[in-house]
C-alpha cells in the first residue's frame, strides 16, 4: 500500500488552511499581537525557560504553545516552546507561524548519535533528514529530499567559524517511533554515513520548503545508540553547553 494512499498528495492544497484558523483565532480575540520576523524553534521547555530568564522576553501564548519575544531585539526574534515534539506538532507550528508572518526559522534539539565518534554534548548542523517519519510525506513527492535552506545553512556556517569552534554538516534519521529504533537500522544507516537519529528534521525542513520559509537546523548530541546498551545523558552539563552553543549561533544567524 502506497503511502500516503494518493500519490500526488503533495501537490494538493490543504482543505483546512492556517491562515483561516489564525483569522478565527483573532476574531475570539486571540493573538493581537504583531508576528515576529524571525524565531527560534526549542523543543525543550527547560532550555527556552532558560534562555528566557536570562533576558529580558515578552512570552505570549501561541495556538498551543509560547511565543518568546526578545525585548532586546525589538521583538523581531523569538523563541517557540511548549508545543510539545514530533513530527506533526512542528509541522503544523511552521506553518502557523509562516501564515502569521514568521520570514525565517531555526530549530535546535537533541539527537541520538549513531556514529562513534560523536561525544555526549557535540553540536552537527544537518543538512538532510533521511524521511522515516510520516509527517513529510504530506510535502514532499517520496523523492525529494528534506533539506535545510542553502542560504541559512552557510550563515549558520559564517557565524560558527567567527566563534571559531567546528561544527560538522550531517545527516539525521528523522523516525517517528523512538522505541523501533532497531540495532539493524543503526548499523546500516551508521554505514550510509548517517550520524544522528531526531523526531523531527525531515518534518520540519519539509514543512519549511512547502512553505517557501528558510528553516536551519542544529542538533545536540544527548544519547548514544552505539554502545551495547542505549545510553541516555540528557541532563548531563555537555548537553547543556552544547544547547547554549547551539542557541548563541541560531541567534547569530537569524539576526544578520
Amino acid at each position: 500500500m502506497p503511502f500516503p494512499r494518493r500519490a500526488d498528495k503533495w501537490r494538493l492544497p490543504g482543505y483546512i488552511q492556517p491562515e483561516k484558523m489564525i483569522s478565527y483565532l483573532q476574531n475570539q480575540g486571540q493573538l493581537q499581537y504583531d508576528s515576529p520576523e524571525s524565531v527560534v524553534i526549542i523543543y525543550s521547555s527547560g532550555f527556552a525557560k532558560q534562555v528566557q530568564e536570562e533576558d529580558e522576553v515578552d512570552v505570549r501564548p501561541f495556538m498551543g504553545g509560547r511565543l518568546g519575544f526578545f525585548k532586546k531585539f525589538d521583538h523581531r526574534l523569538a523563541t517557540l516552546s511548549g508545543f510539545g515534539i514530533g513530527a506533526p506538532a512542528v509541522a503544523a507550528k511552521i506553518e502557523e507561524l509562516a501564515a502569521f508572518g514568521v520570514k525565517r526559522f531555526f530549530a535546535i534539539g537533541t539527537c541520538g548519535a549513531l556514529n562513534p565518534h560523536l561525544a555526549i554534548g557535540s553540536v552537527v548542523l544537518c543538512e538532510k533528514a533521511l524521511r522515516e517519519e510520516g509527517t513529510s510525506h504530506h510535502y514532499l513527492p517520496p523523492e525529494a529530499e528534506a533539506e535545510s535552506d542553502s542560504l541559512l545553512l552557510r550563515r549558520a556556517e559564517t557565524e560558527i567559524k567567527h566563534l571559531g569552534i567546528a561544527i560538522p554538516r550531517t545527516t539525521t534519521w528523522t523516525i517517528d517511533s523512538p522505541y523501533r529504533e532497531t540495532r539493524e537500522e543503526i548499523a546500516e544507516f551508521a554505514a550510509q554515513g548517517i550520524s544522528v537519529v531526531d523526531m523531527e528534521a525531515a518534518a520540519a525542513f519539509a514543512a519549511a520548503r512547502y512553505r517557501q520559509v528558510p528553516l536551519a537546523c542544529l542538533l545536540v548530541v544527548s544519547d548514544r545508540l552505539t554502545t551495547p546498551e542505549w545510553d541516555p545523558q540528557f541532563h548531563v552539563g555537555p548537553v547543556k553547553v552544547g544547547m547554549n552553543l547551539a542557541w548563541q549561533v541560531a541567534v547569530a544567524t537569524l539576526r544578520h
